[in-house]
C-alpha cells in the first residue's frame, strides 16, 4: 500500500508504517494496521466504540431484540458520542505519526501517511462497530435479515471513515492537541448537521438512530448505495488536501475540483436524492396462536414479548364475555405495524412498543387497540394520523371512544377505572349501546368520523 514510499529517516514515527520491501499488499495493509494499533489510540478507541455501543444497546430494556432491521437503526444512536471520539484520536495519532514525514506526503493520496491511519481506523473501529451489532443479533437471533442490512452497515462504517478523515485532515494542518480538539468539535458539528432525516433527499450521517420499532419497515437499498458513495467521496476529498505541502498548480487543481466535486454532490443529493431511508414492505403478523377463542397473530421479531401479551389479552377477552359484552369480542386480532394498520369486521389490532422496552401488558393499551378505529379513513388520513396531524376529529368520537374503553376496563377490573378525586370517569355503556358503537368504529360507519367539521 505505502511501500512505494521513499525510505524515512529513523527519527520518523511515520517510519514504522512502511512495510519491508516486497512485501506482498495483503502483509501490508496488515503492518498498517498493527502499527497504528500498537502506537496509537486505536486500541482505546476501538475499546471506547464498545462502551459506548454497549451503553446504547441497553437503552430502554433493549427493545430492538429479535428485530436486526431496528438492531441496525438503534446503535447509530451513540454516533454522537462515537464521532468525536474517532475524530479527535485519528486527528492525535495523525500529528504524531506524522512528524518529520512530510518527504512522504507528496505521494498519491491513497498511499499517503492520512490514508494509512484513515485505513488502520476504518478497519479496527469499524470492526468493533460492526462486532457490537453481531453480538446484539446473537443475543435473540433475528427471525428475518433485510436483503439491504449489508448495505447499512457498510454506510455506518464509512461514516467512521469520514470521522477519521476529518482527523488526519486537521493533524496535518495543526499541533496534536489543538487538532484533537478541532477535530472532535468538527465532527461533532458535522453530525448535528447531517445526521437528521430530509425531506426530499440523502442526508449524509442520516442512520436512523430510531426508538421506534422497524417491524413492517425494510431499507431502501437506492437511499444507502447513493449515501455510501456520498461518503466515499466525502473521505476521499478530506484526503486529496494536503496542507502545507507544495504541489504543482494542476495538480493542486484536481484536488479542489474533488474536493468541490464531493461537496456538490452532498448538496445535490440532499435536495434532490432518493427521499427514503426506509421502505413499506409487505409484512404481516404470522406467529399466530388461539387466545380465549380468538385467533391472535404478531409479528414473529415480537416473540419474546408474545407469551406475556396473550396472557393479559386472554384476560381483557374473557372479561368481556363473561359480563354480557361478547360484541366487543373479535373473532381476529393482529399486531399493527408501522405500514399496516389492521381492522374491519371481525378483525382488531394491538400494538406493543411498551412490552418491547420491558413494560408489562397494560389493560388500558390493549382495550385501547381494540377498540380504537385506526384503519378508518374519514378523510384523507386514517384516524390516528389524522388525530396526530391535528385534524378535527368530533368531540362525539372521543367521548365515545373514551366510554367504550372505559366500559371494557370496568369489565376487567371496576376498582381501576378511577378518572381522578371525585371524578367517576364517563359513564359506562351498556351491552347493546357498546355493540352498536363498536359495530360503527369498525364498519368506518360512524357519523362522526365524516369530515373535519
Amino acid at each position: 500500500m505505502i511501500a512505494e514510499a521513499a525510505p524515512a529517516p529513523p527519527s520518523s514515527p511515520y517510519a514504522g508504517l512502511a512495510p519491508a520491501p516486497g512485501t506482498g499488499s495483503a502483509r501490508s495493509w496488515w503492518h498498517v494496521v498493527r502499527f497504528v494499533a500498537r502506537h496509537g489510540l486505536l486500541r482505546w478507541v476501538a475499546l471506547g466504540i464498545c462502551l459506548i455501543n454497549a451503553g446504547v444497546l441497553t437503552m430502554r430494556g433493549a427493545p430492538w431484540r429479535g428485530d436486526l432491521t431496528w438492531l441496525i437503526d438503534f446503535v447509530p444512536i451513540g454516533l454522537l458520542a462515537v464521532g468525536p471520539v474517532v475524530a479527535g484520536a485519528a486527528a492525535l495519532d495523525m500529528a504524531r505519526f506524522g512528524e518529520g514525514a512530510r518527504h512522504v506526503e507528496g505521494m498519491r493520496f491513497w498511499r499517503s501517511p492520512a490514508a494509512a491511519v484513515t485505513y488502520a481506523y476504518t478497519i479496527v473501529a469499524g470492526g468493533a462497530y460492526v462486532l457490537t451489532i453481531v453480538v446484539g443479533a446473537a443475543v435473540v437471533p433475528p427471525v428475518h435479515v433485510d436483503r439491504f442490512a449489508w448495505l447499512a452497515v457498510l454506510a455506518q462504517v464509512l461514516m467512521l471513515a469520514l470521522f477519521t478523515a476529518v482527523g488526519t485532515l486537521l493533524g496535518r494542518a495543526v499541533s496534536a492537541v489543538l487538532a484533537g480538539i478541532l477535530a472532535a468539535v468538527a465532527v461533532l458539528a458535522l453530525v448535528f448537521l447531517t445526521s437528521s432525516r430530509v425531506e426530499s433527499g440523502v442526508a449524509l450521517l442520516y442512520a436512523g438512530g430510531s426508538l421506534v420499532p422497524r417491524v413492517g419497515r425494510g431499507f431502501d437499498g437506492g437511499y444507502l448505495a447513493v449515501q455510501a458513495l456520498l461518503l466515499a467521496a466525502m473521505v476521499t476529498a478530506c484526503l486529496v488536501i494536503r496542507p502545507g505541502i507544495a504541489r504543482a498548480g494542476r495538480i493542486r487543481a484536481a484536488e479542489w475540483a474533488v474536493v468541490l466535486t464531493a461537496g456538490s454532490l452532498v448538496v445535490v443529493a440532499g435536495q434532490a436524492g432518493p427521499d427514503d431511508r426506509l421502505a413499506r414492505t409487505n409484512a404481516r403478523p404470522t406467529d399466530c396462536a388461539p387466545v380465549a377463542g380468538v385467533t391472535v397473530c404478531m409479528f414473529p421479531e415480537h416473540r419474546r414479548v408474545a407469551g406475556e401479551v396473550r396472557r393479559e389479552l386472554g384476560v381483557v377477552l374473557e372479561a368481556a364475555r363473561t359480563h354480557g359484552y361478547a360484541a366487543l369480542v373479535p373473532a381476529r386480532v393482529e399486531e399493527a405495524s408501522a405500514s399496516y394498520s389492521p381492522g374491519g369486521p371481525g378483525t382488531a389490532a394491538i400494538r406493543v412498543e411498551a412490552e418491547l422496552e420491558g413494560q408489562a401488558p397494560s389493560d388500558e393499551g390493549l382495550v385501547l387497540g381494540l377498540v380504537e378505529p385506526t384503519h378508518c379513513t374519514p378523510w384523507d388520513l386514517p384516524v390516528a394520523e389524522a388525530a396526530v396531524s391535528g385534524a378535527e376529529l368530533s368531540e362525539e368520537y372521543f367521548a365515545d371512544l373514551d366510554r367504550l374503553v372505559g366500559t371494557w376496563l370496568a369489565l376487567v377490573d371496576p376498582d381501576a377505572v378511577v378518572a381522578g378525586a371525585g371524578d367517576p370517569g364517563p359513564p359506562l355503556l351498556a351491552p347493546q349501546e357498546a355493540a352498536r358503537v363498536m359495530e360503527q368504529f369498525r364498519t368506518c360507519t360512524y357519523d362522526f368520523l365524516a369530515g373535519p367539521g
